[in-house]
């Protein structure tokens, strides 16, 4: 039996260049610290390895004391280290994966077919690695024993990806027990294809995919029975991103929503909010949420405004021109209707009247 930790997609060095200058330099500067954390998870679990199942680095050439960092913090694992390249950090000749700096305990898959490395337990985990940004498919490969490791970074179930395609079919016929896979940001869970065990653990910290939370790697054992596997949150910063509807609030509302939506311990994550529903004219949303969000966390990404503006469609009735007595008149009948029924008549009325006397198109409730 093996216990595996299983790490993919940690990007270091990567720029961070949508996020604002300031906070960029701060996550950057915080980015490697996710190496400490997965060591210390493997040392506290007493792991037999540490997988990592591509694009450890952002790009094939990391800074060079980006890569003496990772290598010194690799070192202090009681457990192999065991590195697959990805499609970002394709291995060169001569490259970060040729570098002198790495300790014993760190394994590296050079070969682009995949290869085994024989654990102290007896388990052999295979990994091989990408030469240039994109892979031919990774069908036809096969395990030889009964509780072995596959690391895997592609598309299962693309055929045609550029990314190491693998059908489910060649997944479940692989012979392996775990295939710990990477490349996809999110995180996918614990999945399973016949008698094959396989998880994306998703990135392990955030870089602006898809799943804003990022923080994931799997442990486990894996024996001739199978894998059984979990998924780990990392500690560390979160990006997130709330939707708010805002519709029928005014300012002090907005902020109350705002406020609301900011659990305890906010002030440590990055937050984006993405403002939809509609508003009257002259209601700053924006600076209603600038106003909460900048004194109760402590970075903010941006706001994004996605919510449509109400025209007054009364606007100008009254005024002393053809367009004023129109919908002076049209509004003397709406005050004066009855029922809900015939105000919508009015409306409507008012609304027509706009586009054929304004060209503007017909205001929405």
């Amino acid at each position: 039996m093996a216990y595996i930790v299983h790490a993919s997609d940690l990007h270091l060095g990567a720029g961070f260049a949508f996020l604002p200058e300031s906070i960029a330099a701060i996550v950057k500067k915080e980015q490697p610290d996710v190496v400490s954390r997965i060591v210390e998870i493997a040392c506290d679990r007493k792991a037999d390895a540490i997988v990592i199942a591509g694009d450890l680095f952002d790009v094939p050439d990391p800074d060079p004391s980006l890569a003496e960092y990772v290598a010194n913090t690799f070192a202090k694992a009681t457990c192999p280290v065991l590195i697959a390249s990805g499609n970002h950090d394709y291995y060169t000749v001569g490259g970060v994966y040729d570098s002198a700096v790495w300790p014993e305990n760190v394994h590296f898959f050079r070969s682009k077919q995949p290869e085994a490395y024989e654990l102290a337990c007896g388990t052999r985990v295979y990994g091989s690695s990408y030469r240039s940004n994109t892979r031919d498919t990774f069908e036809g490969f096969r395990a030889e024993g009964a509780a072995d490791v596959l690391i895997y970074h592609g598309d299962i179930g693309f055929a045609d990806s550029k990314f190491a395609p693998f059908s489910r079919k060649e997944l479940a016929a692989c012979g392996c027990k775990y295939v710990a896979c990477g490349h996809w940001h999110n995180l996918v869970g614990i999945q399973a294809e016949g008698d094959v065990t396989y998880a994306y653990p998703g990135i392990s910290i955030w870089s602006g995919g898809d799943d804003p939370e990022g923080g994931h790697i799997c442990c486990g054992t894996v024996d001739e029975n199978g894998a059984k596997m979990e998924i780990v949150a990392l500690p560390g910063r979160k990006f997130m991103e709330v939707t708010m509807d805002v519709t029928g609030m005014d300012e002090s509302q907005i902020e109350q929503a705002t406020a609301e939506h900011l659990p305890m311990g906010a002030e440590r994550d990055v937050y984006s909010f993405v403002l939809t529903g509609r508003i009257p004219e002259g209601l700053d949303a924006e600076n209603a949420v600038r106003r909460i969000a900048t004194g109760e966390i402590l970075y903010l990404r941006r706001i994004i405004d996605k919510t449509t503006v109400l025209k007054d469609i009364w606007n100008g009735a009254g005024e002393d021109s053809l367009g004023g007595m129109f919908l002076g008149f049209v509004k003397e009948a709406y005050d004066a209707a009855e029922t809900q029924e015939e105000k919508e008549h009015y409306r409507l009325v008012a609304g027509y009247g706009r586009t054929a006397l304004f060209g503007e198109e017909v205001p929405e409730e």
